[in-house]
């Protein structure tokens, strides 16, 4: 949980975090109600436009530091699973470049924009974590299968 707090905390301490959030909307209202006018913030090079394009609309400057990079992995898997953990869109379509589901598979998702990618493979049960952090995804997918067994 806070993964990339924690980071920034511990690579800048001492700094100022002017908010968290579970998506970019709620991180944005959180900024623009602090009355910042400036932020940087820690992405990866696949990150999406929303949280620039919704503080820019606000006239706060955005200075993007990417941070780390995605790498999209293809394997080929040979099992079927009853659920399916995907953590960002990129994850998802690396998976359903080699690999189809059966219709019964429950897909776990972490986040909206993960979710909107995961229709675009499958039109499987979805269950969104309430919350992005993996320990919550993980969470719902133990407590999913412990309710249907």
């Amino acid at each position: 949980e806070n993964t990339t707090k924690n980071a920034v905390e511990h690579f800048f301490p001492g700094c100022f975090i002017a908010g968290t959030a579970g998506n970019a909307e709620d991180l944005a209202r959180k900024i623009i109600a602090n009355g910042e006018k400036e932020i940087v913030f820690f992405c990866g090079n696949k990150r999406l436009g929303d949280l620039p394009s919704l503080l820019n609309h606000a006239t706060i400057k955005t200075d993007a530091w990417v941070v780390y990079e995605t790498t999209r992995l293809e394997n080929k898997l040979s099992k079927n699973y009853n659920g399916i953990l995907f953590l960002s869109p990129s994850a998802v379509q690396g998976y359903f470049i080699h690999n189809s589901i059966n219709t019964d598979t429950v897909l776990f998702s972490m986040g909206n924009k993960t979710t909107e990618t995961i229709r675009e493979f499958s039109e499987n049960k979805i269950i969104k974590a309430n919350f992005p952090d993996k320990r919550k995804l993980l969470w719902e997918a133990i407590s999913y299968f412990e309710k249907t067994n």
